[in-house]
């Protein structure tokens, strides 16, 4: 559902529900249609013998790539029945080294706000980067996991996988989990990095894809991972291995892990756009209460700070392709039984994840065409809306400062605008000219902020003065 360009080559494979059928799809289709058609003209058109032989083998070539086609992006046997494969240690992919990160100390804090350095990478970034002991971690859509030093942008490592590398999040103290897949992925990998060493601790397999990273229990043994068409999976932080399995439906966003409970929203029939919101025991997966909910299940839930809401968003559209029907709503539900709190109509769709800001009761939310919202957490009220640019594919971040500064938005739109806004009232404080196609979030550490483009890594300093 989401679109990035050479410009635009690339922003029509992104795609979070199924809508669209990405190319890669249709290319054993192509393959066994030239093959049919060379088949058709050698025989009908010349009927001559040796055009006859040549649309054969031409078709039999034909038939062949698109079986190959087929056999290759199809998981193997025991994914397909069970959902899901550890990975066996002396398969794991291996990092490839080019330098070493420079001593990952804080950066002194710069007394304006400006550039620091901007580079240019080789594969197109994909991914919201995270940052782990002094390098910024993203992934990209020529199916790697890449690593760079904060301090100087140069390229340190990369991580080869599978398939595109759309979610990187963050586990316990040195841990990075990788994880695989678009839409069209069939079967995905989660990796779990060791960040001192840039070496695989464990890996699993699971049918679906992974466009979301997983939720991390307080005392980080446990992980709860949403797999798209594959529902939720629980395994152990230590080893990748499964606690127990939730086929709730088609479901990408980070699920909530509050107490004994997990909540989170699926799709249970994927031709029809409407949600379930489940909560289920965190233990054993079995589901304490479910409600239904109109839309699309775009949002990651959150909890508001009191405890007493659980604050998300459901849609109905696609990210880069522009409807007439693209529909947004905001919501808070009850812990207890899913009751409906509040529901408000957004101006547009809503771009996963959102961000919610607790010392202030702020929900925050990006949308497709171009717009910030920021919603109070307890009424659903309207606190401040932006038009930032003309298109969103990824998230606006608050930047918590503590008590005595403000709170800051910092956010990245298609066309290029990068903003940072006060969190409290969404006045502009700075703007940047970047480059197009952003499917990432900024993401900020200390005075510093990171803005990652398909081929741009941009770094500004100074964003404690604002």
């Amino acid at each position: 559902m989401r679109r990035f360009s050479l410009t635009d080559r690339y922003r029509h494979r992104l795609h979070f529900f199924p809508m669209l059928l990405p190319l890669v799809e249709i290319v054993p289709l192509l393959l066994a249609g030239v093959g049919a058609l060379a088949t058709a003209a050698g025989t009908l058109w010349h009927r001559r013998r040796a055009v006859m032989i040549a649309g054969f083998v031409i078709g039999v070539i034909g038939f062949t790539g698109a079986g190959a086609a087929i056999y290759l992006r199809t998981p193997d046997k025991i994914v397909r029945h069970d959902g899901t494969k550890e990975i066996a240690p002396e398969t794991y992919a291996r990092a490839i080294h080019y330098a070493a990160r420079t001593n990952p100390r804080a950066a002194a804090p710069m007394e304006t706000f400006d550039g620091i350095f901007t580079v240019q990478v080789k594969n197109p970034l994909l991914s919201t980067p995270v940052i782990s002991n002094g390098v910024l971690v993203v992934g990209t859509y020529k199916n790697t996991a890449e690593g760079f030093d904060i301090a100087t942008g140069e390229w340190l490592w990369t991580l080869p996988q599978a398939e595109p590398v759309f979610t990187i999040g963050k586990g316990a103290e040195n841990i990075v989990y990788v994880g695989e897949g678009l839409h069209h992925t069939r079967a995905a990998m989660l990796s779990a990095l060791d960040m001192l060493s840039a070496k695989v601790l464990w890996q699993r397999q699971f049918l679906g894809h992974i466009e979301s990273p997983p939720a991390v229990s307080p005392d980080a043994s446990r992980l709860f991972l949403p797999t798209g068409g594959g529902g939720l999976w629980s395994v152990r932080a230590a080893d990748g291995g499964v606690i127990w399995h939730a086929p709730v439906g088609h479901t990408d966003a980070t699920p909530l892990l509050a107490g004994k409970t997990l909540y989170a929203a699926a799709q249970p029939d994927e031709d029809v756009p409407q949600s379930v919101f489940y909560a289920l025991d965190a233990e054993t997966g079995t589901v304490k209460w479910q409600v239904p909910l109109q839309g699309q299940p775009w949002g990651a839930p959150v909890l508001s700070a009191d405890g007493a809401r659980i604050i998300t968003t459901t849609g109905r559209g696609q990210i880069g392709v522009k409807r007439d029907t693209d529909r947004g709503w905001a919501l808070a539900l009850s812990p207890a039984d899913g009751k409906i709190l509040w529901q408000v109509d957004l101006p547009h769709m809503a771009i996963d994840p959102g961000d919610y800001l607790p010392a202030h009761d702020l929900a925050l939310f990006t949308l497709k065409n171009g717009d910030i919202v920021a919603l109070d957490g307890k009424t659903g009220a309207l606190r401040w809306q932006a038009k930032v640019g003309t298109e969103f594919m990824a998230a606006a971040i608050f930047i918590d400062r503590g008590a005595d500064k403000p709170p800051l938005v910092a956010a990245t739109s298609a066309d290029g605008v990068f903003t940072i806004r006060d969190g409290l009232s969404g006045k502009e404080l700075r703007r940047r000219a970047v480059l197009t196609g952003a499917s990432g979030a900024p993401v900020a550490e200390g005075d510093r902020i990171y803005v990652t483009v398909p081929y741009r890594i941009y770094a500004f300093g100074g964003i404690g003065g604002l």
